[in-house]
């Protein structure tokens, strides 16, 4: 029992240790999701962070684009404008220039003295104040002509450099242009990719928060079957404590039944003694009247009643006799044992006058004696009650 008892404390103190174990476990993992979690969340506000970051730039991107595209428009509009003047300029030369043509030649036909029809015509032509006037104002016209001629090379020339200049700032417009188109793309691609890692976190972060249920659920089931464990192991313990109370019932009520047979058995060596002691005495008492019968005074014959059927009783005849009663620690002893046929357990039945007044169960066997106790009894046991 001892061993048995043993046996369950150990199995029920591996299955707590083993329960404690798991419940760690989860409880470990459990903590390790939760640091995963908040490091996923970290990480997701800082994309979004970078995300508002790239989307304000490549707003801000948009916006210098559209304007360079404006101040690109204007200035193919200026290079237009500029274009138109300077066609414009160039024809006004050409017609400056055809009119300086026509003058150095009317000029160059004067100097030389051209025949003289046309000497008279030219006269003719001439006002009539004098021909000194009329060539100052033909010098005088052309000056004017060739420092309007000279205004308008300066000015092609300085449109030429501003239309060079905004050649070149338009070159530089486009190229800046290129590489914001190109910056911009960029950055669609990094929101995308963003995007797209936003989603997986998302995702990931789902997943997170499943197994967390799962865990928190699994580890809700594993304190409900650690209190059931608990409780069992405590109605076990109960059980225990129960089972060795009875256990120690048992050890007394064994060592109070060892020392009544010690009683028993010194009891009946004590009646064995008396019985051969009485047998003996009987055996010389019988020896003893034979001769006494054969002297000279005639006695009556000595007539002992139950010598006769109880000495041979007990070896001959099928019932016997109880020889002696322990009415404080209720049994008795009988005058068969093992070689009469009693054996241990065997339950007899006790008649005085022929009638059966209690029942008595054989608890040790001796070869000729024997020790039962009172089961139930209706009248009160005495010495030479039979026995069957």
């Amino acid at each position: 029992m001892d061993k048995k008892m043993k046996l369950i404390a150990i199995i029920l103190a591996v299955i707590s240790l083993g329960a404690a174990l798991i419940a760690f476990s989860y409880m470990g993992r459990y903590n390790f999701l939760m640091r995963d979690f908040q490091e996923l969340q970290k990480e997701k506000q800082t994309l979004r962070a970078e995300n508002d970051a790239l989307a304000s730039k490549t707003t801000r991107v948009e916006e210098e684009v559209s304007g360079l595209w404006e101040a690109q428009k204007n200035l193919k509009q200026e290079l237009e404008r500029l274009a138109s003047e300077r066609l414009e300029l160039q024809n006004k030369g050409n017609l400056l220039q055809e009119e300086r043509d026509k003058l150095l030649e009317r000029l160059r036909r004067s100097l030389a003295g051209v025949a003289a029809p046309t000497a008279v015509a030219t006269t003719a032509m001439l006002p009539a104040d004098g021909g000194d006037e009329y060539w100052a104002g033909v010098l005088k016209e052309k000056g004017n002509l060739e420092l309007q001629l000279s205004n308008l090379k300066d000015t092609l020339k300085n449109n030429q450099i501003k239309t060079d200049e905004l050649s070149g700032e338009k070159l530089t417009f486009d190229l800046e242009i290129q590489k914001l188109s190109k910056e911009k793309t960029d950055l669609q691609r990094q929101l995308e990719y963003n995007e797209k890692l936003s989603d997986s976190i998302s995702l990931q972060l789902v997943r997170e928060k499943e197994d967390k249920r799962k865990i928190q659920k699994q580890a809700s089931l594993m304190k409900e079957e650690n209190y059931a464990l608990r409780i069992r192991l405590k109605s076990m313990m109960s059980a225990a404590v129960s089972l060795e109370k009875k256990l120690k019932e048992t050890e007394d009520r064994r060592m109070e039944l060892y020392n009544r047979l010690n009683q028993m058995d010194q009891l009946l060596q004590d009646r064995l003694s008396d019985v051969l002691e009485t047998k003996q005495n009987l055996g010389e008492l019988k020896k003893g009247l034979t001769p006494s019968t054969q002297s000279a005074v005639e006695l009556s014959p000595i007539v002992v009643p139950s010598a006769s059927p109880a000495a041979g009783g007990v070896n001959e005849a099928p019932s016997g006799r109880i020889v002696s009663i322990n009415e404080e620690k209720d049994f008795v002893i009988l005058d068969r044992g093992q070689a009469q046929g009693i054996s241990f357990g065997q339950k007899l039945s006790v008649y005085q006058d022929s009638q059966r007044i209690a029942t008595v169960e054989v608890i040790q066997v001796r070869p000729n004696l024997s020790a039962a106790d009172i089961k139930e009894k209706t009248a009160q046991i005495k010495v030479g009650d039979v026995v069957k």
